[in-house]
């Protein structure tokens, strides 16, 4: 049983979402036995047509329900992009900032199921989108917006 902390988030972590939430990486020959499960956001179970891709990919929600139960099957991989939104609206190309000191749920989440903690680092995550710097009025609005969202619902819309 592992608990995998992908970084950074980058603005829609495409590297975790093809890496490891797709098989296109080769996981499953790669590391036979092994159960890789992605987690997203619970809100991506409520939308139509996301709902459904997400849940035949055998992506899982990530509260932590959704991850205990997953971490009590023999071979299971749990991969989470621990930095969540925060650090999503920090993914700038050429830069890579991590939020790690108030995540700490996977921890404990490790600790309670007996899984190993393994740190994984996707370079040029940040590279894959151009985002918004805040520069002029518009942008700084824009980016007022997004951490309004972020505060209110739990995640931000990306804008690149």
């Amino acid at each position: 049983r592992y608990i995998l902390g992908y970084h950074p988030h980058g603005v829609v972590s495409v590297g975790a979402f093809i890496g490891f939430g797709t098989d296109a990486a080769g996981l499953s020959t790669i590391c036979p036995g092994l159960d890789f499960r992605l987690c997203t956001l619970p809100v991506n179970f409520k939308v139509p047509f996301i709902r459904e891709v997400v849940t035949a990919l055998g992506i899982i929600d990530s509260s932590r329900k959704a991850i205990a139960k997953q971490l009590r099957k023999d071979g299971s991989v749990v991969v989470i992009v621990v930095g969540g939104a925060r650090e999503a609206l920090e993914a700038h190309p050429g830069s890579s900032r991590i939020h790690l000191v108030t995540r700490k749920g996977f921890v404990r989440e490790a600790l309670l199921a007996g899984a190993s903690l393994v740190p994984c680092y996707a370079f040029g995550e940040n590279e894959v989108y151009d985002t918004l710097v805040p520069r002029g009025f518009l942008t700084r609005a824009t980016r007022f917006l997004q951490k309004r969202g972020l505060l209110t619902y739990g995640y931000s819309m990306p804008i690149f």
